[in-house]
């Protein structure tokens, strides 16, 4: 007796096919959301100049965001040199997606105790509530800035792994567990001052540089998702900027609509060459401050302020203004 036929083997693909079938999105709701994001992509190309390999990162973080269904944490570590846009760049975050907003320079928490401002003092010693805690139980979406990170105390990594790992953070006061998962973190440091060309195409290249300086361990450079390179300014970047801040300076001291303003291009240039590089932007103001501003308040304060035009020149290798 023959034994029953067995029913052939079915051949299994190396990639078997899957059907998911369809759910609801939230994704409709998210209309306004996907808005918000592009009005903030256009704020930052016109505000921050010259970092468009930094400008796309933080868009495309948003963007991976904001179709996700899972609740996406979102945390972005900024480096380079000082002066660049890094700080700037996450308060047009904040101002554009309409978020609560937190700076914290952490060169002022350095021991224990100055955490426990941030985290709030243990129960029997003296003080109170955490300020980071209690902000962000009241602001849940709040966007956060860990300013220089790489100054704080060691003590800083106990509650920054798990505010990375699982959005909790401990109010040692209350003793409460504080979400952080619907809050934006961004991180500074200035320890990578000259970024490579290479980052442009690859900017994880950033992360084993940083590791290397030895200041921030490994768990916390390896738990935050995006790494972001800003480049040094060229001289072209400096004359830009230079450009931008002088209209808007004079612009805030006599009104445009009623005065007649005018600025030669070596004007520019003049200003443009005191301006030194290392400091990026931060020191444009104060040299045009020291040489414009001054010039221009005092023929302002001799006239009362009665005037119908302003002229800016180079003459005789100085900074000449003509108000009439």
């Amino acid at each position: 007796m023959q034994p029953p036929a067995q029913p052939p083997i079915q051949s299994q693909s190396i990639t078997p096919g899957f059907k998911i079938n369809r759910k609801s999105s939230s994704w409709t709701n998210k209309g306004r959301e996907e808005n918000a994001i592009v009005d903030l992509e256009n704020l930052l190309k016109e505000r921050i100049k010259s970092q468009d390999v930094a400008i796309k990162a933080v868009i495309d973080g948003l963007k991976r965001a904001a179709v996700s269904n899972k609740n996406t944490m979102l945390n972005f570590l900024l480096t380079g040199p000082t002066g660049v846009g890094k700080t700037e760049m996450v308060k047009l975050v904040a101002e554009g997606l309409r978020k609560p907003f937190k700076r914290y320079d952490m060169g002022s928490y350095k021991d224990k105790e100055q955490l426990w401002q941030l985290l709030g003092s243990p129960q029997g010693y003296i003080g109170g509530e955490g300020k980071l805690t209690q902000f962000v139980k009241n602001n849940r979406d709040a966007c956060l800035l860990f300013d220089e990170v790489e100054k704080g105390g060691q003590e800083v990594y106990d509650f920054m792994l798990p505010m990375l790992d699982e959005g909790k953070v401990r109010d040692n006061r209350t003793d409460e567990i504080v979400d952080f998962s619907k809050t934006m973190i961004f991180f500074t440091t200035n320890l990578v001052t000259h970024t490579p060309p290479e980052a442009r195409e690859n900017p994880e290249v950033i992360r084993d540089l940083i590791l290397d300086k030895g200041f921030l361990r490994q768990e916390l450079i390896g738990r935050i998702k995006n790494i972001i390179p800003f480049f040094e300014f060229q001289e072209e970047d400096i004359l830009e900027i230079v450009g931008i801040q002088l209209k808007a300076y004079v612009e805030s001291i006599v009104d445009p609509k009623r005065v007649s303003i005018s600025c030669d291009d070596d004007v520019i240039e003049f200003v443009g060459a005191k301006v030194d590089r290392k400091y990026g932007a931060r020191n444009v103001a104060q040299n045009i401050e020291r040489h414009i501003g001054n010039n221009l308040t005092d023929q302002l304060f001799q006239r009362g302020q009665k005037i119908s035009s302003v002229r800016i020149l180079v003459e005789n290798e100085s900074i000449k203004v003509e108000v009439e």
